[in-house]
């Protein structure tokens, strides 16, 4: 007997469905479609109270389709980043950011084409998670708008990296919309930070006082013309090392470092009352405060 082969008909993904309030008539007074044909229901007072762009087209004649007298503008952003955007700003939603391409692209819909500038302070904060791990791209970013904070708080965030050395095998694209200056001015900021962090190690700020343990002459002191009078093998290995470390990288965790930890394990004394360890534990706080402050003093080229 032959058996009869049934075709099925393919299954169409779901349609996209806006979340309240975007999906709802009540009170809404303009429908804004997305490319791909979906609706949001909006209102018209929010959108001009953030976007000028939005309040000078809603002072224009509408025409085109309109549901329930409801008037439709096209949209040119897919349902998807239309949702994200309206989220970002409008009351009752909150803003569904997964990454930090999700806030580029907001960024140049918010802020660069419907003109949201008082957004931005918002958009900021949300960059504050994204700088230690994409420094780059959010100088890149900084560069391109302009925005010198921006910049400058990715520049900071490139010092505890080892620059020349990029830990990513390809740049992030963000870099193709700066010049090579502008890439330039960040290693060279990052470089400046670098001799400054070092020369500070090889200058320490402040060494304490006191009379050197009898017993492993462990504790330093700084005389008058700030030379030492008494250095300890210890000592001199960590400055040695932490200096060469600071220049490649000026925003080390000093505290993380392996001269560090060689240096507590030198300073145990047996004596009880050796001060070494004590001393060197302050002398280490002070020279990372010194560090930051002659950092500081560097000034990103923008």
């Amino acid at each position: 007997m032959a058996t009869t082969n049934e075709s099925t008909a393919p299954t169409s993904s779901p349609a996209f469905i806006p979340i309240e309030p975007f999906r709802s008539a009540k009170g809404a007074d303009i429908i804004l479609r997305s490319s791909d044909g979906v609706d949001f229901h909006a209102h018209r007072v929010v959108l001009s109270l953030v976007s000028p762009v939005f309040e000078t087209m809603f002072q224009l004649p509408q025409s085109g389709d309109a549901i329930d007298e409801i008037p439709v503008i096209d949209m040119e952003e897919n349902s998807s980043t239309l949702q994200k955007a309206l989220r970002f700003f409008y009351p009752g939603t909150h803003p569904d950011i997964q990454t930090l391409a999700d806030l580029e692209e907001l960024v140049e819909v918010l802020i660069s084409k419907y003109d949201m500038q008082c957004l931005l302070p918002t958009v900021k904060q949300q960059f504050e998670k994204y700088y230690a791990s994409n420094y780059l791209a959010l100088y890149a970013l900084g560069v391109k708008h302009s925005w010198k904070d921006v910049a400058v708080e990715a520049a900071k965030a490139s010092l505890k990296y080892r620059l020349r050395s990029l830990h990513t095998s390809e740049a992030p694209p963000q870099l193709n919309g700066i010049t090579a200056v502008a890439y330039h001015n960040l290693q060279h900021y990052h470089y400046l930070c670098g001799r400054a962090a070092q020369a500070t190690a090889h200058n320490p700020p402040w060494s304490g006082n006191g009379a050197p343990c009898t017993h492993c002459r462990c504790v330093n002191i700084c005389v008058s013309d700030q030379s030492w009078k008494t250095m300890s093998f210890w000592m001199g290995d960590f400055l040695d090392q932490i200096g060469p470390a600071l220049a490649e990288i000026p925003g080390l965790n000093i505290y993380e470092h392996s001269a560090f930890h060689q240096a507590i394990q030198k300073s145990l004394c047996t004596a009880t009352s050796c001060s070494g360890l004590n001393f060197f534990r302050s002398f280490a706080k002070v020279l990372i405060a010194q560090i930051h402050t002659e950092i500081d003093k560097i000034e990103l080229k923008f």
